[in-house]
């Protein structure tokens, strides 16, 4: 059943940007590594191919699970589904940084992405929940400008940091890791179902 906006109140757009705050950063991490590839293209001698792998298989993991994954996770609570996968995200970008070999880190991006793609029902049945079908539009379209927005962010930045940390890809990553871990938390403060 669709809410009214007066039932729904303005808390709905709170909950829906802190969850897309959330996503997008997400994202933004996961293509970010293309900036830090040369860091640690360096630092583990990865061939062409394997700095290709570990570009795109958070993307691959995303692609190839999205659909299953919401199949079987559709039914369960938005709130508690986000919470998860956002402290499982959160976890894995610390364990990207601390990645002692390119196993264990083309692995952590593999899972991120399975992160990403466990997320993905929850923006639905979030909208559902929240909004009136009438506009949908409307949170679309925000939700793809937080999105733009944190693409662009994360695009002036991180090189900053690589700068900043004297071109330590696994610094860059704890930052982002800490970053992501404010977002999970706030995530928590504010979600509601």
């Amino acid at each position: 059943m669709a809410l009214t906006q007066t039932e729904a109140g303005p808390y709905r757009w709170v909950v829906v940007i802190s969850w897309m705050l959330c996503n997008s950063t997400a994202w933004a991490i996961a293509f970010m590594i293309g900036i830090l590839l040369p860091s640690i293209s360096s630092e583990f001698q990865l061939s062409y191919t394997q700095q290709g792998l570990l570009s795109s298989i958070s993307v691959w993991s995303f692609v190839a699970l999205t659909i299953p994954l919401s199949v079987w996770l559709i039914h369960y609570r938005f709130t508690t589904l986000t919470t998860v996968t956002l402290a499982l995200a959160t976890l894995l970008v610390f364990l990207q940084a601390s990645a002692t070999t390119f196993a264990i880190l083309l692995a952590c991006r593999l899972a991120f992405g399975l992160t990403m793609a466990a997320r993905e029902p929850a923006r639905v049945r979030l909208m559902q929940q929240w909004f009136p079908a009438r506009e949908f539009l409307l949170v679309n379209g925000v939700t793809v400008g937080i999105l733009s927005f944190a693409f662009s962010a994360m695009l002036v930045a991180t090189p900053l940091f690589l700068d900043a940390f004297n071109n330590d890809w696994r610094a860059t990553l704890n930052l982002f890791g800490g970053f992501f871990t404010l977002l999970t938390i706030l995530w928590g403060l504010l979600g509601r179902q």
